[in-house]
Parts: structure tokens; sequence; C-alpha cells
């Protein structure tokens, strides 16, 4: 643990450690996108209807704050 006046101490960690939590977050990372992968992708159309129907929640999520001031 290094410390010098006036900063936050600092712990320095061999290269050895620091790759390991990297390592655990590639590996999670890309077993979600395999899964990602598997379950299939959805068409333009699709992702339209999803776009769309998200925009329409919101719009009608900001009518009823309006109303309610």
């Amino acid at each position: 643990m290094l410390e010098k006046n006036a900063h936050p101490p600092v712990e320095l960690l061999p290269t050895t450690e620091c790759e390991t939590p990297q390592s655990l977050d590639d590996s999670w990372w890309g077993k979600k996108a395999q899964l990602a992968l598997e379950s299939g992708f959805v068409g333009a159309d699709e992702t339209m209807r999803r776009i769309q129907e998200r925009l329409d929640l919101e719009c009608c999520a900001a009518d009823k704050i309006e109303f309610l001031i």
C-alpha cells in the first residue's frame, strides 16, 4: 500500500492478479454473447415494433407526468 500526502492510498497488484478479474469478465460476456447467438435474432420488423412500443410507453408516461403537473 502506497500513501502520499493529500492523496488517497493506492494498492499495487502483480499483473497476474489483475488478469484474473479481466478473464472472468471476458468469460462472462462471452457466455452472454453465446446465449444470445443461440437464442436467435429478431428481424428488422420485430426490432422496429419493439422500438416503437418503447417510444409509445415513454410518450404515455411523459403525458401522465405533464397531466400531474
